[in-house]
């Protein structure tokens, strides 16, 4: 027999049974702090050079889909950006197994025990600060635990895991627009089945709800690029302007790669 390529089971470790946890009473509960905008100009100069940079690669991206489309030879959003990030150094992360805790996960004091044990981890690494990511289910009794002891948990940063994040996007984007011609757009273009458009702009079926957004974002985008392409033939001062565009767009059907993608997005042109 040929050895299994992967692991598929971990070896045993300690178990904490719930009756070694320390009972957390909840008592009176504590809301958050108000929010403090905290004005920092180096990081604020960051985050606005990374929202630029992606919405130059999403504007080039929508580009390359009208170029072709008889002939689409350009990939989706998905498949463009991986095209596009060859180059990129990818890290290998160490992970290890802390003690299995037998005890029901959104239970309080489940929750009291996993925050104090990322607190000595913590504190046996030196570390100023560690991040603990949960689920949607788990992160709001930390956080009330966080909310409450503050003194205790003030060097814990808490975060909702990137796949509920997006999820609570989708939901949010669904609600808002949904009576705006989102719900009628999804089922005449026929992208969502009608019996499945409720949890789809709920942000509960993933897949598709990503999909489905993808799909309204480059519709979207389409048409405000032709209203723009109008505008460009009425000025003709910029119709020199158009052909440079067209001709870095033409360059970049050919060889997509990151290099390319990188050398039109630093051309005072585009």
């Amino acid at each position: 027999m040929n050895p299994k390529d992967k692991k598929r089971t971990i070896n045993s470790v300690t178990v904490i049974n719930e009756h070694q946890l320390e009972v957390y009473i909840s008592g009176e509960r504590v809301g958050p702090e108000a929010l403090k905008i905290v004005d920092n100009p180096y990081v604020n100069r960051i985050i606005k050079t990374k929202v630029d940079i992606a919405e130059q690669k999403n504007l080039i991206w929508t580009l390359l889909r009208q170029f072709n489309a008889d002939n689409q030879t350009v990939p989706g959003w998905t498949g463009f950006n991986i095209l596009t990030r060859h180059i990129e150094n990818l890290t290998e992360d160490v992970i290890s197994y802390l003690p299995t805790i037998n005890a029901p996960p959104t239970e309080l004091s489940t929750v009291f025990h996993v925050l104090k044990q990322s607190e000595l981890i913590r504190q046996h690494l030196s570390l100023n600060t560690v991040v603990v990511v949960m689920d949607q289910a788990l992160y709001t009794k930390a956080a009330e635990i966080v909310w409450k002891r503050k003194e205790q948990f003030q060097n814990i940063v808490l975060r909702l895991g990137t796949f509920h994040t997006i999820c609570n996007v989708l939901g949010i984007i669904g609600k808002r627009f949904k009576d705006a011609g989102l719900r009628d757009l999804c089922i005449e273009s026929g992208i969502v089945a009608e019996g499945s458009l409720r949890s789809v702009l709920e942000g509960k079926m993933y897949n598709r709800a990503v999909r489905t957004h993808k799909c309204i974002y480059e519709a979207l985008m389409r048409l405000m690029w032709n209203k723009f392409v109008n505008w460009l033939d009425a000025k003709s001062e910029q119709k020199e302007n158009r052909l440079v565009l067209l001709r870095l767009i033409t360059n970049l059907t050919e060889i997509l790669d990151q290099t390319s993608l990188h050398l039109i997005l630093e051309r005072e042109e585009f």
